[in-house]
């Protein structure tokens, strides 16, 4: 869970190097959404997101970077296409900068795919949420094209 208030408690160099970058940033609407469809929305810093989501230096770098990327690790994906950035784990979802339209749009459309998902099949798994996150974030990107 987010805690936008957390103090960081000894840091690793790359951890420091990364929390010190993300204290430059100005804060963020963040949207977390659960595979369970239990939400939260609240505004906190990127060294709070940094900490909390344990994103790497390379994670923070590439959110604040204006290039699309999407960089996929053991337990998270982690996207910036633009006006959509966030991190897609197992069992919830996180959009950063939950502010833009984008954002708004993409949550709309992750509820209705969440709501068809649940009641299609009481088993789903974890990875089956993550998987058919990013496919909507995917659809999202690409409506426009």
């Amino acid at each position: 869970e987010f805690n936008a208030s957390a103090t960081g408690g000894p840091f690793a160099p790359s951890a420091r190097a990364a929390a010190v970058a993300a204290q430059r940033l100005p804060p963020s609407q963040v949207l977390e959404l659960h595979a369970n469809g239990s939400q939260r929305q609240m505004r906190t810093d990127y060294a709070s997101i940094l900490q909390q989501l344990q994103l790497s230096v390379r994670d923070l770098r590439m959110l604040r970077s204006h290039a699309a990327e999407i960089v996929v690790h053991e337990s998270r994906i982690v996207y910036d296409l633009g006006e959509l950035k966030g991190c897609i784990f197992r069992d919830r979802v996180v959009l950063l900068e939950a502010q833009r339209e984008a954002a708004r749009s993409l949550h709309r459309s992750l509820l209705l795919h969440l709501h068809q998902l649940n009641g299609r099949a009481a088993s789903t798994t974890t990875s089956t949420f993550a998987l058919s996150v990013f496919e909507v974030v995917l659809e999202e990107t690409t409506a426009g094209f």
